[in-house]
């Protein structure tokens, strides 16, 4: 599951947080700061505390941490080393620019637009709301 912790002040919980008592055994790739975790820093994020409460262990979650910022070129070459069946263009201002880049036409059919809100699912490479 790709989620991220509900930051709308209007909601206690978002939906992945109402969903994710339901599911059989759930694993989270947690890829922001470790600093936002409990116990991380003085700067814990409360929204990510409750969004990971309960799943915070080896059995449950892999931290893989991203930056965020990366060039064409480096983007370019993770694709050519993980040789990826569906690549999501995340934490852009323009996710549409990754079908016009030259570097990347090798891969454009594999390139998925996902949008906010809407649900990916790993087995079935669909998004769905």
């Amino acid at each position: 599951m790709l989620a991220r912790p509900n930051r709308n002040p209007d909601q206690d919980t978002g939906r992945f947080e109402e969903r994710m008592p339901d599911m059989r055994d759930p694993h989270i790739i947690y890829s922001m700061w470790k600093g936002y975790l409990k116990g991380g820093s003085k700067v814990e994020d409360p929204a990510v505390v409750r969004f990971m409460d309960g799943y915070m262990d080896r059995e449950h979650m892999e931290v893989l941490h991203t930056s965020g910022h990366a060039c064409v070129e480096t983007l370019k070459k993770l694709m050519d080393m993980t040789d990826p069946e569906i690549i999501i263009p995340m934490h852009t201002e323009d996710a549409d620019a990754f079908n016009r880049v030259p570097l990347f036409k090798d891969y454009k059919d594999r390139i998925r637009m996902i949008d906010d809100g809407e649900l990916f699912g790993i087995e079935t490479g669909e998004a769905y709301r």
